[in-house]
C-alpha cells in the first residue's frame, strides 16, 4: 500500500509521524507492505503512482480544503482513502477526527475553567496558504462554540514557529485582561509551537492552570510530555489511522454486491484534562 505523507519544510512532521506508525503497523498485521512516499508532488505524484503498478491502494495524508489530487482519485482504478476531508468530498473515501467538534470541546474546557475570555493561536502563514482542511474545521468549531456559550474568542493567525512571532502573539493576547486581571484563555492548535509557547509564558511568570487555562490540540503522548502536562483534544491517530487501513482493505476485498459507496467516517474527538486546566475554577 502506498501512503503519501509529504515530509517538506512546510509539513507537520510532528503531528503525521503518529499516523504513518501506526499504518505501518496495522500493515504489517495483514502481511503487507508499505510503500512511504515523502515528495509533495501534489496531483502528479498520485497519478504516477498509480501508473507505475507497485501499489494496490493509496491513503493520501495533509488534505487540503481544495486539494487538486481529489479529481485525480476519482478517477484511479485502485481504492485511495483519504486521511483528511475536502470541503468537497463527493467521490472519495475519507477517513478523519471531527475537529469541528473538537474545536468546540476545547472552548468548553475554558469556559467549565473560568475563562471570560480565550483567544486561539494559529498555524504558520504557510499552512494556512496550503488551506489544509482540518485547520479550517477546528477554527469554525472553535468559534462557532464560543458564539454559542458567548465567549468572546479573538483568533491570532498566522503564528510562526519563531519566538520573536510567539511572543507577538501572546503580546496581542494578553494585553486583553479584564479589570479584574483575569486573564484570557489560550486554545493551541499546532503541535509543534507548543513547546516555544510554554517557554514564552514561562518567561511572563505565567504557568498554565494557575495564571491562565491552556488547551492543546495535539496527540496525548505530546501533551502529557510537556511541562506542565496540557489537557489536550486528541487528533485521536491510532484510531483514525487504523480506520483508513480498515477502509483500504473493504475497498479491496469488495465484491460486486457490496456498498462500496464512497463514504466520510468521522472519529469523535475526546478532551483529556491535565494540569494546564484547573478541575476547579481558577481565582484570582
Amino acid at each position: 500500500m502506498g501512503l503519501v505523507a509529504p515530509f517538506g519544510p512546510r509539513s507537520d512532521h510532528v503531528g503525521m509521524l503518529p499516523f504513518v506508525e501506526t499504518v505501518a503497523r496495522s500493515l504489517r498485521e495483514r502481511d503487507h507492505d508499505l510503500l512511504l512516499v515523502t515528495a509533495d508532488e501534489g496531483a502528479a505524484g498520485l497519478q504516477r503512482l498509480a501508473d507505475r503498478g507497485v501499489v494496490d491502494a493509496v491513503v493520501v495524508m495533509e488534505v487540503a480544503a481544495h486539494d487538486e489530487r481529489i479529481a485525480v482519485a476519482r478517477q484511479l482504478d485502485l481504492p485511495v482513502v483519504f486521511i483528511g476531508v475536502p470541503e468537497d468530498p463527493t467521490g472519495v473515501n475519507c477517513i478523519d477526527v471531527d475537529f469541528a467538534a473538537g474545536g468546540a470541546l476545547g472552548v468548553a474546557e475554558l469556559v467549565a475553567s473560568g475563562c471570560r475570555s480565550a483567544a486561539l493561536l494559529g498555524h504558520p502563514r504557510s499552512t494556512n496558504e496550503r488551506g489544509i482542511g482540518y485547520v479550517r474545521r477546528f477554527q469554525r468549531g472553535a468559534l462557532q462554540e464560543a458564539r454559542t456559550r458567548g465567549l468572546p474568542l479573538q483568533v491570532v493567525s498566522p503564528v510562526e514557529l519563531e519566538r520573536t512571532s510567539v511572543d507577538t502573539a501572546l503580546d496581542v493576547v494578553l494585553s486583553e485582561e479584564d479589570e479584574q486581571g483575569v486573564l484570557p484563555g489560550l486554545l493551541l492548535s499546532h503541535d509543534e509551537a507548543l513547546p516555544g509557547v510554554l517557554r514564552a509564558l514561562e518567561d511572563r511568570g505565567l504557568e498554565p492552570g494557575v495564571h491562565l487555562a491552556v488547551v492543546a490540540l495535539c496527540t496525548d503522548e505530546l501533551a502529557a510530555s510537556l511541562a506542565p502536562p496540557l489537557t489536550s483534544v486528541s487528533q485521536e491517530p491510532r484510531e483514525v489511522s487504523e480506520r483508513a487501513v480498515a477502509a483500504v482493505f473493504r475497498l479491496m476485498d469488495a465484491t460486486e454486491d457490496d456498498d462500496a459507496r464512497p463514504r466520510v467516517e468521522l472519529v469523535q474527538p475526546r478532551l483529556t484534562r491535565r494540569a494546564s486546566t484547573p478541575a476547579t475554577r481558577i481565582v484570582w
